[in-house]
């Protein structure tokens, strides 16, 4: 998945202006998702820092307008399945 950013941020000493989010895997949900809780923004933000191999303190320079469409972009992994 990639987002592409609004504004560019620092992550490994270079400026970024897309981020490459992969898949998450059952490992990168753990302490994320709580029964009867939802997950809370900086959670959200950690997992995306995960997903993106980025440190936390890169994906803390985003835009808020990036914040939430990265969020946006993996909201569908933290939802259960529809019902069949």
């Amino acid at each position: 998945m990639k987002l592409s950013l609004q504004q560019p941020i620092q992550a490994h000493g270079e400026e970024v202006r897309e981020l490459t989010l992969r898949a998450p895997l059952a490992r990168d949900l753990r302490g994320i998702i709580r029964i009867g809780t939802p997950p809370d923004i900086g959670d959200l933000l950690n997992l995306v820092a995960r997903l993106a191999d980025v440190p936390p303190s890169s994906i803390d320079q985003m835009s808020a307008a990036d914040a939430f469409a990265a969020m946006e972009l993996i909201a569908p992994f933290l939802l259960p399945p529809p019902a069949t």
